[in-house]
């Protein structure tokens, strides 16, 4: 079985938003960020800081500064994963399932430049 996905979503404040329903709801994990954090101390009461970390972030992510501390902390983290066993005693499903992680942070940016290539300013 896949870990669940790590979902990094700003302006987490409103009560029917994005995290709440269609993220934490179906198992996988959330970085709430938002300007204030106490705005959603019912999510920080109901799912443990492995499912749901909170963060504080403007809502308009205008400080790069604050953008970068909140990737970090979301990284230190959510984002070690490894396989530990003999190569001979790894299943494979598990061997695959790492390898399409570490690749998919590829396919987002081959995607990435790829439209913001054709961006003219």
């Amino acid at each position: 079985m896949l870990s669940p996905k790590v979902w990094f979503i700003t302006g987490s404040s409103t009560s029917s938003g994005f995290g709440r329903e269609l993220v934490l709801g179906k198992g996988d994990t959330a970085v709430a960020t938002l300007r204030n954090p106490p705005d959603v101390a019912d999510l920080a009461a109901k799912y443990s800081s492995d499912q749901c970390l909170v963060i504080k972030l403007d809502a308009y992510v205008s400080e790069p500064q604050e953008v970068t501390s909140a990737f970090h902390d979301a990284v230190q983290k959510f984002a070690e994963y490894g396989i530990l066993a003999e190569v001979e005693g790894t299943p494979e499903e598990q061997s695959r399932a790492m390898f399409d992680v570490n690749f998919g942070a590829a396919n987002v940016n081959r995607e990435a430049v790829r439209i913001f290539r054709g961006v003219k300013p």
